[in-house]
């Protein structure tokens, strides 16, 4: 994924990601 290379932005990126794919 190209969020890692932001690193320290990844884990508001993965909470994020994380709700936008239980809702699919």
């Amino acid at each position: 994924m190209e969020f890692v290379a932001l690193g320290g932005h990844t884990a508001a990126v993965v909470t994020l990601e994380a709700s936008q794919v239980r809702a699919v």
